[in-house]
């Protein structure tokens, strides 16, 4: 019961950082944040179960949802950057082979 609601706690913290920390970071922030979330939801219920109180459980509820939220919208707003810069790498490359086009360089 204490090892689920803890593991939750802690993978929301980490999910956090990863997503502040960007890149591939946010791509393993979400599937964590995710399964911390889920022990903690669990853990709680098991609490609630015995009929203990756990502050723990609702603080890594409240830190998993805020870890969901924040890795998904990390994890989408890297993606459309990463969208961004190949397109305009795909432009680039265009204007250089338009350029030695033009200038009879063989690219």
């Amino acid at each position: 019961m204490q090892g689920k609601v803890i593991t939750g706690f802690v993978l929301g913290i980490v999910a956090i950082i990863c997503s502040f920390i960007g890149g591939w970071f946010s791509i393993i922030a979400l599937p964590m944040a995710i399964v911390g979330l889920v022990l903690s939801i669990i853990g709680g219920k098991e609490y609630k179960a015995a009929g203990q109180k756990n502050g723990l459980a609702t603080a890594g509820l409240v830190i998993g949802i805020v870890a969901v939220v924040l890795s998904t919208i990390f994890f989408f707003t890297c993606g459309i950057c990463v969208l961004c810069v190949a397109d305009k790498i795909n432009d680039l490359e265009n204007d250089i082979n338009d350029w030695a086009n033009a200038f009879s360089i063989g690219y």
